[in-house]
């Protein structure tokens, strides 16, 4: 039926309906009142019931006399207005589907997706020629769902061009239900059967979508022995809200990728744990910050390779101890730079510093290298300092500079003593060679020898001249007093 005769039946339903209001009982004798017939009352104790009426029903009781006396009649009517328009009362019950019945689902021609508040859809049954397979082809038609609680449960809202299976609650047409869906050959299975009969899959469709290239959430089972699987796809974002603990257990290997940005944020504590080996690889720049404390124990070996240049800045103190040797190698050079003091101490052993170039101490101050009473201290100028002896030592030549007031000089074949133009040789064979341009002077107490340029002079109360064998005086005079 179309529209029209829609609307045809309610209105002569109405016109029943309204009849049954306005309806009478009469009895009465009055012979031939049937169906139909029309009668006058006038002169009514209720002025308002005069007027004519027309039988919409009667029932006739006939009474038989008894020894030769007349029979009884009398009828109760059922009577409407006769300006009241006669509708009869269906004779014939509800229609009732029993079945169960497919239908296409259909909405507006630009939605992939038609509902309402309450999730339903409207459908379009295969056998309707009359409809347009739009918003129009039906009223809305609940879905059922696996689970359906207030603001909570399963919510699959079938989408325009699905199969949908329609039954109806008592068998009321008017009380359809999407009871599922159905492939057809327009919908086919997400995945080929039977080759893969063994997956369970929910698979979604991104809406809206055109062509054969759409995107899709999906939730995938493979339970082929052996292969078992389950397979979360997300087509753009996947968040999850956990309220409380959140538990993973990977029994095998589990690997991570993220293509863009991975960011991980802890409100309090975190625990990581490898029971072997870990490798971790930063393909650019790395920044870690540690508000607190940060405490790393290795219990073998750590090795660390920096291909560039390395920086470590400390803002307060820092302390290293090194419980067994240390070395440091530095191929091409190595720089300190203390800004305030510096101190290095060598605990109950030795200290060695090997220099295969030069080896240069620059200080702005003083320089002080001390060992007990001992000491060499630079500043303006040089000064040793010992208590009992102080040596300098080249070879088998030494200076000695003893607490006793003695300082002695050691040359193993030659000392020379230098002072402008004056020279003092003394050779390990013995000879002493005094020279100087001006006089070399010997003199003790009162007596002295004075050798000048042109003369040689002795000055002394007694001077003794003893030649064991020959004694030669030769000048070109010579005087003698």
């Amino acid at each position: 039926h179309g529209a029209t005769d829609g609307a045809r039946q309610a209105q002569v339903r109405r016109e029943r309906d309204e009849q049954r209001a306005a309806v009478y009982r009469v009895a009465s004798t009055a012979m031939g009142m049937v169906p139909g017939s029309t009668f006058e009352v006038v002169g009514h104790a209720v002025p308002e019931l005069d007027g004519e009426y027309v039988v919409v029903t009667a029932a006739h009781e006939v009474a038989a006399g008894e020894d030769g006396s007349p029979g009884a009649y009398r009828n109760q009517l059922t009577c409407a207005r006769a300006d009241v328009l006669v509708r009869p009362e269906r004779s014939h019950g509800k229609p009732v589907i029993p079945g169960l019945l497919t239908a296409t689902v259909v909405g507006p021609s630009e939605q992939e997706i038609h509902t309402d508040v309450h999730g339903r859809i409207k459908v379009q049954f295969h056998w309707d020629r009359h409809g347009a397979r739009d918003e129009h082809s039906s009223c809305f038609v609940r879905v059922v769902q696996p689970w359906a609680g207030e603001g909570w449960g399963f919510v699959f809202i079938p989408r325009v061009g699905m199969e949908v299976s329609v039954m109806f609650v008592e068998g009321d047409p008017d009380r359809p239900i999407v009871t599922g869906t159905v492939y057809n050959g327009s919908n086919h299975v997400p995945y080929g059967l039977p080759e893969q009969m063994t997956r369970s899959v929910i698979r979604t469709r991104s809406t809206p979508s055109t062509g054969s290239d759409w995107g899709y959430n999906e939730l995938r089972f493979e339970d082929r022995a052996g292969s078992e699987e389950v397979f979360l796809r997300a087509e753009k974002d996947l968040t999850e809200l956990v309220k409380n603990d959140h538990l993973t257990q990977v029994n095998g290997n589990q690997s991570n990728f993220v293509v863009g940005v991975h960011t991980v944020a802890i409100g309090m504590e975190r625990s990581v744990s490898v029971g072997l080996s870990e490798t971790i690889t930063v393909g650019a720049t790395r920044t870690e910050t540690v508000e607190g404390a940060e405490t790393i124990r290795l219990r073998d070996v750590r090795d660390v390779d920096v291909l560039g240049s390395d920086q470590l800045v400390v803002h307060d103190a820092r302390s290293v101890t090194v419980e067994g040797a240390q070395t440091g190698r530095y191929l091409a050079g190595r720089t300190v730079h203390v800004e305030q003091g510096d101190t290095e101490t060598v605990a109950d052993s030795d200290k060695t510093v090997t220099v295969g170039g030069a080896y240069e101490v620059a200080v702005d101050a003083h320089f002080r290298v001390r060992r007990d009473g001992t000491e060499v201290f630079v500043e303006e100028v040089i000064r040793a300092e010992s208590p009992t002896q102080i040596e300098l030592v080249v070879g088998g030549n030494s200076i000695t500079f003893a607490s006793d007031g003695k300082m002695t000089l050691n040359a193993l074949t030659e000392l020379v003593l230098v002072c402008g133009d004056a020279r003092l040789v003394l050779k390990s064979d013995g000879t002493i060679t005094a020279t100087g341009t001006t006089k070399v002077e010997l003199s003790s107490g009162g007596s002295a020898l004075v050798v000048g340029p042109a003369k040689v002079a002795s000055t002394s109360t007694q001077v003794d001249i003893d030649g064991s064998s020959v004694v030669n005086v030769k000048g070109g005079t010579v005087n003698l007093n």
